[in-house]
Order: structure tokens, then C-alpha cells, then sequence
């Protein structure tokens, strides 16, 4: 990885539940945007961020379910809330959301459109989506 971001490859990394530091931090140095899944918002959610964006992402993210989610750049954290579905599955929720968000930084977006763009994405694949 250190090796692609010095040939100015921008690292994306889904750590989904993972919350181990121990196991993320020699990761997460060479990571330029992460993201994590929580079941739900709780007040643990801006600490556990600040955290992992300490070991050097430029921004960290986090979907918790119904409740939305958080971005942190080190200085502010945003907020996002969802947008309302007719939920056929929630597989792939997360991994529409976080290509929403990438899609918004490929576009030079700032942080709340591309949080936007996420939930937007996420909702529309989850009122769509019939894998079985």
C-alpha cells in the first residue's frame, strides 16, 4: 500500500465491522479514506473517529443503519441522515453507499455532497436489489 500512495494512488479500505486498532493501525497509515459499519449510532461513534483518523487517513466514515452517517477530516465531523426506502434487502447497502461517496470524490465534491450522494445510492440499491 505505501508503495501505490506514493505513485499518488488515493487507498479506499472498507473496514466494515471491524474496530481493533491493533489491527487496523498499520492499515490504516497508509489508507487516504475509510469506512466502518456500526448497527446504529452511539456516542462512542466521534471518539472511535477521531481515533482512527489519528493514524493518518485524510477522512474517516461511518454508516450505522437507520441512523445515518459521520465523516471526520480531522477538524469537523458531518452528519448525513438516510433517505426513506422501501427496503427489499440491505445487501449491498454499504458497499452502494461507500461507491456513492467515492463517486462524489472522484467528482471533487465536498464531504456533505458526497455523504449525500452515499445515502442516496444506498437507498436506491436497497428498494431495487432482490439477489434471491
Amino acid at each position: 500500500m505505501p508503495e501505490f500512495r506514493q505513485a499518488g494512488c488515493k487507498i479506499i479500505l472498507d473496514f466494515s465491522l471491524n474496530k481493533n486498532f491493533d489491527e487496523l493501525a498499520p492499515v490504516l497509515k497508509n489508507t487516504d479514506f475509510g469506512f466502518f459499519s456500526f448497527e446504529e449510532y452511539n456516542d462512542n461513534i466521534e471518539e472511535f473517529l477521531k481515533k482512527a483518523h489519528s493514524f493518518g487517513p485524510q477522512i474517516v466514515t461511518a454508516t450505522f443503519g437507520t441512523d445515518g452517517s459521520m465523516s471526520y477530516d480531522g477538524e469537523k465531523f458531518y452528519k448525513q441522515g438516510i433517505y426513506p426506502a422501501e427496503v427489499i434487502n440491505t445487501v449491498g447497502a454499504g458497499d452502494s453507499f461507500i461507491s456513492g461517496y467515492i463517486y462524489g470524490l472522484i467528482q471533487g465534491w465536498d464531504i456533505p455532497a458526497c455523504l449525500d450522494c452515499g445515502a442516496r445510492t444506498s437507498a436506491e440499491i436497497v428498494s431495487k436489489f432482490d439477489p434471491y
